[in-house]
């Protein structure tokens, strides 16, 4: 009965079969049949139109937050404010966003990713419709943490529909896709904010970011259907199970070896955006007219990455190692800036240090996108069932420690490159050590971890019978549709149970591949 069982060429297709033998020693009831590889209604790849707006959902949070930017003296001129209250309209609303992911994460998990979309984006397009009204900026600061409710389920929910969707490979040509959309709309939203201060007035970049917001709800109820098919869905939510879900995922590697490292990775990132200004314009007297065109190269690296990301798979390497790569770019650039950080070149502005420093933001901003599309790819793909609690707590995770690495770079700041090189290094390459300690331990050609003694615990026994009763039920479906073909009675079907845990057949990936 055993050769009757499908078997699965997938890397990850033994985390898959663990998370139910998890869900088993948990004392979780599995109630039924769940279809890993996607919904049988499910495309192999999403329409023009779908991909669309899911790009368009994908840049609405750096929208949202670099619109503004240029009006923010306005602002504070306008609403008789301080400086201070002002920067805080930024900060509440990155704290929101960071939290409200770990959040809204686990209520789609459970409620089913299209109406918690739709009601958070009513959420923005209302909030960004009152924040152009906004008569004081106490009721401004307000406004942007409700926005923050709809940039927040706009990031998760468009990286938790491609893991509903689509397989694997067409998972990393999309997200390189919607990588090139995120590292663009950065680079847009100051030069758009820009021309709307300019013509009229700060208020009107909320407007934009409301028809933006409405155009996005508009595309999400048309063309987005429910990607969470019943049997992915978890049982309920509460605090408790909130808790539960993004403990299970701290506590488990496949996740870890992909999401903290690219937290790390991006707080480096982070270490020259928020130090790029002084660095140029203090340090090196670079004009304020051309600092945004230089200020572009990081950019331009950002998109340089995403659009290789897919077409790395002609090397034929596993996604892994596409992953190691990136990381490993990430160090020897962090390597760089720590021997350019010693030396005198970061104390005495020149043409040539300038043009160093600019050349290892480019290939860093590169090796961060390679990884970030794979990573992201990676870390989700053993979490079927827990797919936007997962992208919830990395994009949380993400957002903690570029807020943290902004911090830091603000207090050691002095006015040289050396603070800024010093922190990259540290991030980039704690970015590689990170993956290198906790990923997964290898697995044997079979594709099966073997880190596991030879007896099981009680829960992994009850697991094997479930399997063993899989092949067995996919034996007698055989038979009994010869027998009915022949006009044969059929014998009854076999069914599984316990005392304590009732087990039905979730997969077809063999049971020897299920334990680690």
């Amino acid at each position: 009965m055993a050769n009757d069982v499908e078997t699965s060429e997938s890397p990850v297709a033994s985390e898959r079969a663990l998370s139910d033998g998890d869900a088993v020693a948990q004392g979780e009831t599995i109630q039924k049949p769940v279809n890993l590889q996607g919904a049988p209604h499910n495309r192999a790849t999403l329409s023009g139109l779908e991909l669309a707006v899911v790009a368009l959902l994908g840049g609405l949070p750096p929208f949202t937050m670099e619109i503004y930017i240029p009006s923010l003296p306005s602002l504070q001129t306008q609403l008789h404010t301080t400086p201070r209250l002002v920067m805080l309209t930024l900060s509440v609303y990155q704290a929101c966003f960071s939290g409200l992911q770990v959040i809204l994460g686990p209520i789609s998990d459970v409620y089913g990713r299209r109406p918690v979309l739709l009601g958070a984006l009513t959420f923005y397009v209302g909030a960004s419709g009152a924040a152009m009204f906004a008569p004081t900026i106490e009721i401004l600061i307000v406004l942007r943490s409700l926005q923050a409710v709809g940039s927040a389920s706009a990031a998760i929910l468009s990286i938790a529909t491609l893991r509903d969707r689509l397989d694997m490979k067409e998972r990393q040509r999309v997200t390189s896709k919607l990588a090139m959309v995120r590292s663009t709309a950065p680079l847009l939203a100051p030069v758009v904010g820009s021309l709307l201060e300019v013509s009229l007035g700060w208020r009107s970049s909320f407007g934009a970011l409301g028809l933006l917001g409405l155009l996005g709800l508009y595309g999400a109820f048309s063309s987005l259907p429910e990607s969470l098919t019943p049997e992915r869905q978890q049982p309920s939510f509460n605090c408790a199970s909130v808790l539960h879900g993004n403990l299970y995922l701290v506590h488990r590697r496949e996740f870890l070896a992909f999401s903290v490292p690219e937290a790390v990775g991006f707080g480096g990132l982070f270490c020259w955006i928020s130090s790029s200004s002084f660095v140029l314009q203090d340090f090196y007297q670079v004009p304020v007219v051309l600092f945004g065109l230089i200020y572009c190269v990081t950019f331009v690296g950002s998109l340089t990455g995403a659009y290789i990301a897919p077409r790395m798979r002609l090397l034929g390497l596993p996604p892994h190692q596409h992953y190691v790569t990136a990381c490993t770019l990430n160090a020897v650039i962090a390597a760089l800036l720590a021997a350019f950080a010693s030396s005198g070149l970061s104390l005495r502005p020149s043409m040539a240090s300038q043009l160093f420093l600019q050349a290892c933001m480019f290939l860093y901003a590169l090796g961060t996108a390679v990884s970030m599309v794979h990573g992201q790819v990676l870390a989700l793909e053993p979490f079927p069932t827990r797919a936007a609690t997962a992208a919830g707590l990395m994009g949380a995770m993400r957002t903690a420690i570029s807020c943290a690495a902004t911090l830091i770079m603000g207090a050691v700041h002095d006015n040289t490159p050396r603070p800024m090189c010093i922190g990259m290094a540290i991030f980039g390459v704690s970015k590689l050590l990170l993956h290198l300690l906790l990923r997964p331990p290898p697995r044997t050609p079979g594709g099966c971890a073997t880190d596991l003694g030879g007896s099981l615990p009680p829960a992994m026994e009850e697991l094997k019978r479930a399997h063993e009763a899989a092949a067995e039920d996919t034996a007698r479906e055989k038979h009994n549709a010869a027998a009915a073909s022949l006009s044969v009675p059929a014998a009854s079907p076999v069914r599984v149970a316990t005392s304590a845990t009732r087990c039905e057949p979730r997969t077809t990936i063999p049971f020897s591949c299920a334990i680690r």
